[in-house]
């Protein structure tokens, strides 16, 4: 079975696009920035709720914030 994870690299890269600072969008996104800085640092596992908010924000589809991989979990 696969796992969606929010692709780091793609949510850096889209950040930095935006005017605004870095506190400044975790404060509109609702999150602390050391969250924000945390979903920059490598593909993590986050709520799927999020990406979708995080894909509104950032004006991008969602399917671009995520990437799938093997969960070994469930092999």
């Amino acid at each position: 079975m696969k796992k969606a994870l929010l692709n780091h690299k793609k949510l850096k890269e889209a950040l930095e696009a935006l005017p605004q600072t870095q506190e400044e969008i975790a404060e509109e996104f609702g999150v602390s920035d050391r969250q924000l800085r945390y979903w920059q640092e490598k593909d993590t596992d986050a709520a799927i709720s999020s990406c979708i908010r995080l894909s509104q924000l950032l004006m991008i589809p969602v399917e671009e914030l995520l990437i799938f991989q093997e969960d070994p979990q469930t092999e």
